[in-house]
């Protein structure tokens, strides 16, 4: 029976959860949407910069500031500097993309090409100068020369169990090539929120942690760059699951 109303309570604060937390999404969603058009009729805006504004104020804070139901700690930021950088992160929700966008950096996101071919999703991304993946070096190398950090997951796709995936080693590439310093970061909880191959949030609340760690030299070597990367973040994973275990027990 006990089983049973804890079972009852999460459905229940998940359901309440997501019938604010959505709307609340695609409302701000809809806001950056806007931004990002009229900045589109901008033809000299190669980079779109009115997009990328738009899309840190909007997702990486506006939207947070209001929904009492997701919060977001960060730690780390201090780590931050004037950049560019290759960020870096793992991925475990749709939610981790607006959790990036609140780095106090200006960002483009890669990517995967066929997302920009599906309608209205395609067009966001197209016009608010996001990285295809198909045209990942080139695109990413602009973006770079052009003053803005490049957010890539190198997964590939969100983890179903929260744990880090294979690295995919294209990030790393760049990173050597142009010389640019991984920025690495670590999150966890968004997975609460949204996780893969669900659509209603298992909490009444859910806390996203990020954890940003110190820049890493890009050097001459991709392979041991991403294994370099990839250690670093499992163990910040770590570190921050650690209290949560505890406050479990």
């Amino acid at each position: 029976m006990v089983r049973l109303q804890t079972h009852v309570r999460r459905n229940l604060g998940g359901w309440v959860h997501s019938a604010y937390g959505w709307p609340n999404y695609l409302f701000w969603t809809a806001v950056v949407g806007l931004f990002i058009a009229i900045g589109a009729l901008n033809p000299r805006d190669h980079l779109r910069s009115v997009g990328a504004r738009a899309l840190g104020l909007c997702w990486g804070h506006w939207m947070w500031w209001t929904t009492p139901f997701w919060w977001r700690r960060w730690r780390g930021l201090e780590n931050v500097g004037e950049g560019p950088y290759i960020i870096v992160a793992n991925h475990q929700s749709t939610i981790d993309i607006p959790c990036l966008f609140g780095l106090p950096l200006p960002m483009k996101l890669s990517a995967r090409g066929g997302i920009f071919r599906v309608p209205v999703m395609g067009h966001f991304l197209r016009w608010s100068g996001q990285v295809d993946t198909d045209a990942f070096f080139e695109q990413a190398k602009a973006a770079l020369e052009g003053g803005y950090s490049v957010a890539v997951f190198p997964e590939g796709s969100r983890s179903v169990d929260g744990e880090v995936q294979r690295f995919r080693s294209g990030a790393f590439k760049l990173a050597v090539d142009t010389g640019t310093p991984i920025l690495p970061v670590a999150m966890d909880g968004a997975q609460s929120i949204l996780c893969k191959r669900h659509y209603i949030a298992m909490h009444w609340w859910a806390v996203v942690d990020v954890l940003v760690m110190e820049p890493i030299e890009a050097g001459d070597d991709p392979k041991a760059l991403s294994a370099t990367t990839r250690g670093q973040i499992i163990d910040a994973l770590q570190d921050i699951r650690s209290p949560r275990q505890l406050e479990a027990r």
